[in-house]
């Protein structure tokens, strides 16, 4: 097969998702482009998942399909009608919904009759209706639509999705094993690089510094715990580069309520996973999930976790059923801050089994090497139609 992928930026979740299906799949011999937007404002695809791409001989194009500003959107699809007519692919995959009404109109350009099949990963919250209708008409006019969870499915209907769907999970590509195996060495060098005090009790957090994930949530519910135990320690680990505003908002009610000492923000880190292993706690505060893979990331890391009760984290509720460690709605400060309260004095007998299980039940779930091979069978199948 020959295989275009389309994503708006490649960065965050759905951005690592689209380069690892590209790769899974040019790993299993299919010739595989992607496009994505490069740099749009003060937004950028991240460097580590363009150099994936390189890596693996997979070509790259960059076309603007994050923005929907007349003048530029208009000019880009003409760019991507005249890549699809040179290299005749046999299948468009889309990763949302800019992306799904360009491949559209670019195919009527070229009037060629090529399958789209899109990926709906997630919608951010308060957006403007006309955004929805423009999305929903690009959506039901692809091939087929797949869904990263089976609540986020009920809700794309809900919005008027009524292509044919599935549910195809975003599997785990972590190799989590080597994480678990080291924990004490991982735990000192962390301690070590953030100049905590050896009984430190370590919380994490792992996302983009955005509003939609919640960070300034945390902040404000450990005030009064620190007060308790000076020696709590948050740490948000992500790219804080992209949404200065409200990363700004965070640093000032840091200083304003004493908590420099607490709450780190780490910024981009080469592995993330070394400081989610060596956490006593892993917390989602997210307002608008897909899913959620930090959340599978930290479980099968062993580490204990609870997350925001969203349209997305259902899916995942739902799969840990009693292994489940604790949700929250979303801004609920005064629910946050009992849970992490009551996780910090669980039994660490109760804890660790119960971390061992759900890590478990994680793993053999959401694996990602049924995910290609779900995207792989689902195309050859609207292909040998």
């Amino acid at each position: 097969m020959k295989i275009l992928e389309i994503t708006t930026l490649l960065k965050g979740g759905s951005g690592i998702v689209t380069t690892k299906i590209a790769t899974g799949l040019k790993k299993n011999g299919h010739s595989v482009g992607v496009v994505s937007t490069g740099v749009i404002e003060s937004l950028s695809d991240w460097n580590e998942l363009r150099n994936e791409l390189y890596r693996n001989g997979i070509e790259h194009y960059e076309m603007n399909f994050f923005k929907r500003e007349h003048d530029l959107f208009w000019f880009e699809v003409k760019k991507l009608a005249t890549l699809i007519k040179k290299e005749e692919y046999d299948l468009i995959h889309v990763h949302a919904g800019v992306p799904a009404f360009a491949a559209n109109v670019a195919l009527e350009m070229v009037n060629m009759n090529i399958p789209i099949v899109a990926t709906f990963h997630s919608w951010s919250p308060n957006r403007p209706e006309w955004m929805n209708i423009q999305d929903t008409w690009a959506f039901n006019h692809c091939e087929y639509v797949c869904f990263v969870s089976r609540n986020y499915m009920e809700y794309g209907k809900i919005k008027g999705i009524q292509a044919k769907s599935q549910v195809i999970y975003p599997g785990l590509w972590i190799n989590s094993n080597k994480y678990i195996m080291n924990k004490p060495e991982i735990r000192n060098m962390i301690r070590e690089k953030y100049n905590l005090p050896s009984n430190s009790i370590i919380i994490s957090q792992l996302g983009e510094i955005s509003e939609r994930k919640g960070q300034i949530d945390l902040v404000y519910s450990i005030r009064d715990l620190t007060k308790k135990n000076e020696d709590l320690y948050i740490l948000l680990i992500g790219n804080n580069t992209d949404y200065s505003g409200y990363v700004n908002r965070i640093k000032n009610e840091i200083r304003e309520l004493n908590l420099t000492r607490n709450v780190i923000m780490t910024g981009w880190v080469e592995d993330p996973y070394e400081i989610v292993a060596a956490s006593d706690l892993f917390i989602f505060p997210s307002y608008n999930e897909g899913l959620g893979i930090a959340i599978l990331e930290a479980i099968a890391l062993e580490i204990p976790t609870v997350f925001s009760c969203i349209e997305g984290t259902g899916d995942i509720k739902e799969v840990l059923r009693e292994q489940c460690f604790g949700t929250f709605e979303p801004g609920n400060l005064t629910e946050i801050t009992k849970i992490i309260n009551d996780m910090i004095n669980m039994d660490s007998g109760e804890k660790r089994q119960k971390v061992k299980r759900a890590a478990n039940i994680i793993s053999s779930t959401y694996n990602f090497n049924n995910t290609i091979k779900e995207y792989e069978e689902l195309f050859l199948s609207i292909l040998n139609k």
